[in-house]
């Protein structure tokens, strides 16, 4: 993933391979929404902001709904989707953001 600065503050984040970003399915504030990847027309859902919770660690919430990016129900198994949820205590929502050169 490549992440990029919007001007109004806000991160995109662009798949290297696919050269699409992530934003919410239908553009959705509810809880449990899919995360999906689309190409970059510009919509709200599209941007996140970068929540620190120390080091190099962020919950990434969304700039449409307000809501976190998490894993469905905290799984750790393969194929486990992506959703937004309502910002909480859960170890799901945090990603540990590391530099690639």
């Amino acid at each position: 993933w490549r992440v990029m600065l919007n001007t109004n503050g806000t991160y995109r984040f662009v798949n290297i391979n696919s050269g699409k970003v992530i934003g919410v399915s239908s553009m959705s504030t509810g809880d449990g929404a899919a995360i999906i990847q689309w190409g970059d027309n510009g919509t709200a859902d599209h941007n996140w902001t970068l929540q620190p919770q120390g080091g190099s660690a962020y919950k990434l919430i969304n700039a449409n709904s307000g809501k976190a990016l998490g894993i469905s129900a905290g799984g750790i198994t393969d194929g486990t989707p992506a959703i937004q949820w309502t910002s909480g205590p859960a170890a799901d929502q945090v990603f540990v953001l590391v530099p690639v050169q």
